[in-house]
């Protein structure tokens, strides 16, 4: 019987120059608003790209500048504080979302160019 040594994983995080960069390359992008707020609200909260893609727009308070995150895998769900810039990312996405002429149905909060 052989044994299966796991080798330990090493953790890479960004540095805070990466994200500054990514940030800055997601205002040139084809859709600078919707990139610029997911990014934000990916790195400030640590959202995987399931509990983002999951956001509803009933899931931001902009009066009490809560975003109420429904997390994934066991962790606890529940609301997070929007912070510097935050509200105002969303604010910027939102006016963005309201053009694209969506169905009153559709309450996700991001939305790809195809809707």
């Amino acid at each position: 019987m052989t044994s299966s040594v796991r080798k330990e994983r090493r953790r890479e995080y960004l540095t805070a120059d990466e994200i500054a960069k990514l940030l800055s390359a997601s205002k040139t992008s084809r859709n600078p608003e919707r990139d610029y707020c997911m990014l934000l609200l990916m790195f400030r909260h640590g959202l995987r790209v399931s509990e983002l893609c999951a956001l509803k727009l009933s899931d931001v308070n902009l009066d009490t500048r809560e975003l109420h995150i429904n997390r994934l895998k066991g962790c606890d769900s529940g609301p997070h504080p929007l912070y510097n810039g935050e509200t105002a990312a969303v604010r910027a996405w939102l006016a963005k979302r309201a053009k694209m002429n969506l169905p009153e149905s559709c309450d996700t909060l991001f939305i790809s160019e195809r809707r």
